[in-house]
């Protein structure tokens, strides 16, 4: 950014300096364009963290499995395929006889 100084004669006796910024065309499309890169680069990052959110389909390695009534079976499995005490995460899922998993609706567990 380049500064100029001149001075204004708003009477004859008297000299007011003023600073006037100015700066030139491409540093202001330099910028333009470092925040245009940025916006972009963002939007990227948004996307990709969306994408590979927590959430994801695999269940890990199964725990075990059993019946569950009406030809389900229940398997539990976590990432390492260790149940641990306390709080962790784990998948439960119900699959009928072909292996399909199938929507129970509300599950809860007893302490």
């Amino acid at each position: 950014m380049k500064a100029t100084i001149s001075m204004c004669y708003n009477a004859p006796t008297h000299r007011i300096p003023t600073v006037k910024l100015s700066a030139p065309y491409g540093d202001f499309k330099m910028r333009k364009t470092v925040l245009l890169i940025g916006l972009v680069s963002l939007s990227f990052v948004i996307v990709f963290i969306s994408a590979c959110g927590s959430g994801s389909s695999d269940a890990g390695m199964t725990i075990t499995s059993g019946a569950a009534g009406n030809n389900l079976t229940a398997t539990i499995s976590s990432a390492d395929g260790i149940l641990r005490k306390g709080q962790q995460e784990f998948t439960l899922t119900f699959s009928d006889a072909s292996g399909k998993p199938v929507d129970v609706g509300a599950v809860a567990f007893n302490n």
